[in-house]
């Protein structure tokens, strides 16, 4: 049954917050609820829209982007298209972290920006800035995607999360158990006790939503299955911030008997798409982004085929992001959602450009889809972690399955990775656990060097 605090969260606290915080959070997600349901061709010309405003602020009053424009001999008043984008270098992390004072728009008083630092899964720290009308913004379309997965405002929350804030002053305590409703298991420290007491505290909650990193959730998933521990069924599942692979999706839907909404977004520029209730994709957020899939000539991709993504955020015109190369791949599709939205779709993420392999001729392999697919076909590997340090080895960090057995598992594997990559020389490292990153996170394949590198 539905706790009273749900309610008073929802439809009382909430709203006294935003007022508080002069955000209109509610005027855009009742436009966000709306726009969902136009048709593509109608998204997309709000988009063009958006797009030439966000140009000619960016040419008017950011020095890098007059530079850039100038240099391509670009005219932002004359844009017809959102493919005339391709016209423009694009940002990489390396001038957001060289210039970060030159992407600052003149309107601006940095002071009166949000600042915002990502370590990214590669280790490399980003600072940036957004505006606060795009913070609300973003806010909002996070709340549109949460409904999608059965989360609405005030639905108390179990947050499997890396570092979680601490609620250090009344105030933030006063947040945490009014508003957000977030009750944290850190996944720096998930040990047996502390994942005890957090299927107890989920038992206390009656209707609440788990979220967070996917590999995380599938670990606590473990846990409750070894240990016979029963928690209620949550409301839904958001599992976001790492891939989410489909064997660890049928374990934590098989433990939770809930289905998995999986996300895909990023500090710098907040929710990038999201399934919906049919799970079959993601909706591309083009309310506030223009998507491109780049392939290695530099061509946009075709329907199914992988490219890398690239951004152009059309709110945040404090620190305006235009071509943001953000280092991950997917395959986009002209496929349509038996849902009903017009939110065009993405096939699959096949993971960040430093999740690729290289071979010898300088190919590349997706490691977290290798990964997966081995999982699947090999028996008595549990989970799998691939590093390569050059282009002579792969090390394999392996926890091993109940099932295991050297002649047969061992066998199998070198005889994959010889097919793939062959006269590579294969190190197995077997262990307990995979390592996280410093963020909480996990890394299944880390690839230390460059195809360019020689």
């Amino acid at each position: 049954n539905m706790d009273i605090l749900t309610p008073i969260s929802r439809h009382i606290i909430s709203r006294l917050y935003s007022f508080r915080e002069k955000s209109r959070l509610f005027s855009h997600l009742k436009e966000l609820e709306r726009s969902q349901w136009m048709p593509l061709h109608e998204l997309q010309e709000r988009q063009l829209l958006k797009l030439k405003r966000l140009l000619i602020h960016a040419y008017e009053t950011v020095d890098y982007y007059k530079e850039v424009f100038t240099d391509a001999s670009f005219n932002p008043y004359r844009i017809k298209s959102v493919q005339e984008l391709s016209n423009i270098q694009l940002l990489t992390k390396k001038e957001i972290i060289n210039y970060p004072e030159r992407l600052i728009s003149k309107r601006y008083d940095p002071g009166h920006l949000v600042k915002s630092c990502t370590g990214g899964s590669t280790g490399t720290q980003l600072h940036f800035c957004i505006d606060r009308k795009s913070v609300h913004e973003k806010n909002a379309c996070a709340w549109r995607h949460n409904r999608w997965a059965n989360w609405d405002l005030g639905t108390p929350v179990a947050a499997i999360w890396g570092n979680p804030p601490t609620a250090n002053s009344i105030k933030k305590f006063l947040r945490q158990k009014l508003l957000s409703r977030f009750t944290y298991l850190d996944t720096m420290n998930m040990t047996e006790e502390t994942m005890n007491n957090f299927a107890i505290k989920i038992n206390m909650m009656n209707k609440y939503v788990l979220y967070g990193h996917a590999h995380s959730i599938f670990i606590f998933s473990e846990f409750l299955k070894k240990n016979k521990i029963d928690v209620f069924s949550p409301e839904g599942i958001v599992a976001t911030s790492m891939m989410l692979m489909e064997n660890e999706r049928s374990v934590i839907e098989q433990t939770f008997k809930t289905n998995v909404t999986n996300r895909y977004g990023c500090e710098e520029v907040n929710l990038i798409g999201s399934e919906c209730g049919m799970h079959k994709g993601m909706h591309l957020n083009i309310d506030h982004l223009v998507i491109e899939f780049i392939k290695a000539d530099g061509s946009h991709a075709s329907p199914g085929e992988e490219g890398r993504i690239v951004l152009t955020d059309l709110t945040n015109y404090g620190m305006p992001f235009i071509r943001y190369e953000v280092g991950d791949v997917g395959v986009p599709s002209d496929g349509k959602c038996t849902c009903g939205r017009g939110l065009p779709m993405m096939e699959k993420l096949v993971g960040r450009t430093a999740d690729f392999l290289i071979r010898r001729d300088d190919s590349l392999v997706a490691g977290v889809s290798l990964i997966e697919r081995l999982l699947t076909k090999i028996p008595g590997i549990y989970q799998m972690q691939i590093v390569q340090n050059n282009r002579d080895s792969l090390l394999l960090r392996i926890v091993k399955g109940h099932d295991f057995s050297e002649s047969t598992s061992t066998t199998m594997l070198r005889e994959e990775f010889d097919k793939i990559f062959p006269g590579l020389s294969l190190y197995l490292d077997f262990i307990e656990n995979i390592p996280q990153e410093s963020s909480g996170k996990y890394r299944f394949s880390i690839c230390n060097i460059t195809p360019k590198e020689q």
